[in-house]
């Protein structure tokens, strides 16, 4: 077996500890920076090796003990074993360095806001199935690790987990989507229809209390159950709807995308969702709220019922067609894949001078950023939330001004 000593210098975006050893990048996960190291290779390609350990001959200062027995195996955190101040400055190194490498926009100092809660936030999670139960998939492999807990879950998802551990029949289950919601728990199976499943579905729902679904279909009179947001009335939240995954650092994220659109102006919202930030806007400024996913839609129109919000239901580019663009801000929280380049177009020829983009995906944010900056907005100020404790994922908030 090929092995070589490597010292790890960061961490880079998708989790992995970078280092270099005879003049070529070295990716290797579960290493922290400041780690000396013996690795092996276990893929080459032209300009960088992908390697595992095989030995920590020195420790990094910023290591810790990851307090999960599935770490490691279990693919669902990246980052457990390093210290979590230095997970949300690496977090801020790499946004950095991403806006730097793709929009050509130098931000040395971005803040990185902590997570009020690090263990439990989980209200989401959309699990894998096994003989021996639900978890998430193992690295770079769609084979699902068993968990009879997960630190980062609430305990509603890991009762969930446990309550699988002693039934085979979930193995029929390709996934398992669930929510935990203010008072039970919401149950999606995804599976070819058979007795068996809407046993499965039936036995769930007798012994979790859950609000079970098959294939997105509901299983009972009861069709959604409730979850707060920090303005408006409570989501009834049934599958194809978006909901953010940590309450907790969500509060912070609305509180300040608030802070920062100004009052008594006209603002467009795009990739409006349930009305995360909705709500709370339409208290205080006239807002347009455009969403794609007929569930959400529906759902926004309820929550935002005798308030100052127009609700339009369709996609993003579709919806701009033909749409008056005398707005003054526009707030965009598309998913990862960031803006189409219709929306892109319309922003630029759009009278508005502020735009908000909360993006889960900071490559897609630098590129768009690039897109942007061609017809002349640049970027004001970009701050970090911490979403997923523990994972190389960061959610940013950006202004942009022209």
């Amino acid at each position: 077996m090929e092995t070589f000593e490597l010292t790890i210098d960061e961490l880079a975006y998708e989790g992995f500890g970078v280092g270099r050893h005879q003049n070529m990048v070295v990716f290797v996960p579960y290493s922290a920076p400041g780690d000396r190291i013996e690795v092996t290779p276990v893929k080459r390609k032209k300009r960088f090796i992908e390697a595992r350990i095989v030995k920590i001959i020195e420790p990094s200062r910023l290591r810790t003990s990851p307090e999960c027995p599935y770490f490691g195996d279990c693919g669902g955190c990246q980052w457990r074993h390093v210290r979590y101040d230095a997970q949300l400055k690496a977090k801020a190194s790499q946004v950095s360095s991403l806006l730097e490498r793709f929009a050509g926009v130098v931000v040395p100092d971005i803040e990185v806001q902590a997570s009020p809660v690090t263990s439990n936030y989980r209200i989401r999670a959309r699990f894998h199935a096994s003989l021996q139960g639900l978890g998430f998939q193992r690295l770079n492999s769609h084979e699902a690790v068993p968990l009879s807990f997960c630190p980062s879950c609430s305990e509603r998802l890991n009762e969930l987990l446990r309550y699988a551990r002693g039934i085979p029949e979930f193995s029929r289950v390709s996934q398992v989507q669930a929510v935990d919601g203010d008072i039970q728990l919401l149950v999606n199976l995804s599976a070819r229809p058979s007795t068996a499943l809407f046993e499965l579905a039936r036995r769930i729902k007798k012994d979790l209390g859950a609000v079970v679904f098959v294939n997105n279909r509901p299983t009972s009179p009861k069709r959604y159950v409730s979850i707060k947001l920090p303005f408006g009335p409570p989501v009834r939240y049934s599958p194809g709807m978006f909901i953010q995954t940590n309450p907790h650092i969500n509060q912070l994220i609305v509180l300040y995308v608030l802070s920062l659109i100004p009052r008594s102006s006209r603002i467009l919202e795009l990739y409006a969702g349930v009305g995360n930030f909705t709500c709370g806007l339409a208290e205080v400024t006239r807002i347009t709220a455009v969403e794609g996913s007929r569930a959400s839609c529906g759902e926004l129109k309820r929550r935002c019922k005798g308030r100052s919000a127009e609700v339009v239901c369709g996609p993003a580019r579709r919806a701009l067609e033909g749409m008056d663009r005398k707005f003054d801000a526009i707030l965009v929280d598309p998913p990862r894949k960031g803006l189409e380049e219709e929306v892109v177009s319309w922003i630029n020829q759009s009278d508005a001078d502020t735009l908000c983009y909360v993006s889960c995906n900071p490559a897609t944010l630098a590129r768009d950023i690039k897109r942007l900056a061609e017809a002349g907005w640049s970027l004001e100020s970009i701050k970090g939330f911490d979403m997923f404790p523990y994972t190389y994922h960061v959610e940013t908030v950006s202004v942009l001004k022209r």
